[in-house]
């Protein structure tokens, strides 16, 4: 076949024969399918549209520098059989099932790929490229597997991630294990990912190049790291790469933030940037030193009571030169009085270089036993109040929300920022609302000034129940704010979901 269209409105089309595709566009609707279970070349470009199922499930399919699978989701699958040659995946596909599939020649992805459950991809001599704006993403504990031939090889250039399931996802094999050339990024915030294959990165303890990311998840590697060249970040308190035990040196960058902390063995030297996030510990056994070019960062998210902000405790002595930078995150601002102990140590030699990110707010306090940053002024506060309700309206028919905003202290807040307006079932916000519309702020706003805003809305289809209609000034955490708590409200009643409209009651 030559670039024809298929349609599928019900029950399946088993395609198990053999011969040449030159692309094709194929339409499946809701419940139907189209599975490929034969041994066919396939060249050119394949798409299509519905809610069914395009699959490989089975059987031998051979590829070219032509051949292309752009699919939106949820549409293709693959299940089962075997690749070879050259494939590209610019679209959304899905490795789904408790199986395996065989990959014998290079597949280059520079859309997404999800891998589900806990199914295998067995490398028989062959490559995954995960090129920069790619995406492969083990959404359950499936792995990869060199099966047989020369070793598998896996080069990233964009992201591969492990975001689902709570067990292992692993690079295994039968004596020889799949590789990893990482020059982009590996994350994981669920389960185990481990890299357990040879990683070109790894180079006799120093980890040169890449991006690595443990995300209230274990990153496990195949060697002891004691020199960071490259991009290490451990967030949430489970955040964890083993590998890392004994890191002694960082020249790169190595941030630990959100509730993550790491604890140096021994004495540790910085010569890159070192960023201890709002909630993230360091806890050094020794000595701590930084050199003249690197850089120490704190970030403070919260009051000093809540323990939201970096810290850095070292058993002994603190030798000090380059940079010291502070920053505000989460959207928080000080208040006049507030202090925060970054850093403590037995003893200390020399000082900062340069000190940035201090002002408006701060100054520090660099004594023989500890770093102290000491708030100076006190940030903006703003206050939603008075929304109004937009009144009955039909699902998809846009309308206007008006509501007021004032600065209740401390300094004038600084343009631009966003207000945002969300569907919420309570009077909470957090991330189940959804996003209905939003307007940017393009002025300053003085202590004790008000302003009168309004968003323009469209309520999406949702299920049958009540909503508030939540207003949120700032919703990006661009202005430090004393209290983030008074930065939203909500409309006095709920509104209903019905057939064709909304209204009040």
């Amino acid at each position: 076949a030559a670039g024809g269209v298929i349609d599928v409105q019900s029950g399946t089309i088993l395609l198990n024969g053999n011969g040449i595709s030159a692309g094709g566009t194929f339409l499946v609707a809701g419940n139907a399918r189209l599975d490929f279970n034969g041994s066919q070349t396939l060249t050119g470009t394949y798409t299509g549209s519905g809610y069914g199922t395009v699959a490989i499930s089975g059987g031998t399919y051979t590829g070219d520098e032509t051949t292309q699978f752009s699919f939106p989701s949820p549409l293709f699958e693959w299940t089962g059989g075997t690749l070879t040659g050259t494939f590209t995946n610019t679209g959304l596909m899905t490795i789904a099932g408790t199986g395996i599939r065989f990959l014998s020649g290079t597949l280059n992805n520079s859309g997404i790929i999800l891998h589900k459950d806990t199914g295998v991809l067995a490398f028989i001599s062959g490559i995954l490229n995960n090129e920069s704006s790619g995406e492969y993403d083990f959404t359950g504990d499936g792995a990869f597997r060199w099966w047989s031939g020369s070793q598998g090889l896996i080069n990233n250039d964009g992201l591969l991630r492990k975001s689902g399931g709570l067990g292992e996802s692993n690079f295994s094999g039968q004596g020889s294990l799949t590789m990893l050339n990482n020059t982009g990024t590996v994350e994981v915030s669920s389960g185990t990912l481990n890299v357990n294959g040879p990683d070109t990165q790894i180079d006799s303890g120093t980890l040169t190049a890449g991006t690595w990311i443990a995300n209230d998840g274990t990153l496990s590697l195949n060697a002891n790291i004691t020199t960071n060249d490259a991009s290490l970040i451990l967030a949430g308190s489970s955040g964890n790469i083993p590998a890392i035990s004994n890191l002694t040196t960082n020249h790169g960058s190595f941030t630990i933030e959100n509730g993550a902390a790491f604890t140096a063995s021994a004495a540790f030297t910085n010569q890159g940037i070192l960023t201890l996030g709002a909630g993230g510990a360091m806890n050094v056994s020794g000595d701590f030193s930084q050199g003249t070019g690197a850089m120490l960062k704190f970030a403070i998210g919260g009051p000093s009571t809540g323990g939201n902000f970096g810290t850095l405790t070292v058993s002994g002595n603190a030798s000090l030169a380059g940079g010291l930078e502070l920053k505000l995150a989460d959207g928080y601002g000080p208040q006049t009085g507030n202090s925060y102990t970054v850093a403590t140590y037995s003893s200390r030699s020399g000082a900062f270089g340069e000190e940035t990110g201090l002002t408006p707010f701060f100054t520090s306090d660099l004594s023989p036993a500890a770093l102290v940053i000491n708030a100076i002024g006190t940030a903006s506060d703003l206050s939603v109040s008075t929304v109004s309700s937009p009144g009955a309206l039909s699902l998809g028919e846009s309308a206007t929300l008006t509501y007021t905003v004032t600065n209740l202290s401390g300094r004038a807040a600084t343009a631009p920022w966003k207000d945002s307006v969300y569907v919420s079932t309570d009077t909470t916000w957090d991330d189940s609302d959804i996003l209905v519309g939003s307007s940017m702020v393009p002025d300053d706003l003085a202590v004790g000034a008000s302003y009168n805003g309004s968003v323009d809305l469209v309520i999406p289809s949702i299920p049958n129940n009540r909503y508030f209609l939540l207003v949120v000034a700032d919703s990006d955490g661009m202005v430090p704010d004393i209290d983030r708590m008074n930065n939203y409200a909500t409309t006095a009643s709920t509104i209903e979901i019905v057939a064709t409209r909304l209204r009040v009651i």
